[in-house]
């Protein structure tokens, strides 16, 4: 599972199908993925930010990079 999140991160509801019945929440837990917010969007011409317009996905964290064999340097 952790390398279907691999670089670029995983929608939880992709994963969820992916891997139907894994506790991914498990992983959370230990330290190996954690939920990040992206998608904040620019609203109208006023220039405001709208911050209910976001989405979650699941990224590696560094501690996760090393158990499938990446740098953890490379995350940022």
């Amino acid at each position: 599972m952790l390398e279907a999140v691999g670089f670029n991160g995983a929608d939880p509801e992709r994963l969820a199908r992916s891997f139907p019945g894994y506790d991914v929440a498990a992983l959370e837990r230990d330290g190996y993925l954690e939920i990040r917010r992206l998608g904040i969007s620019e609203t109208g011409d006023s220039g405001r930010f709208d911050s209910g317009d976001s989405d979650s996905y699941y990224a590696l964290t560094p501690r996760g990079a090393e158990a499938i064999g990446i740098d953890p340097r490379l995350l940022d």
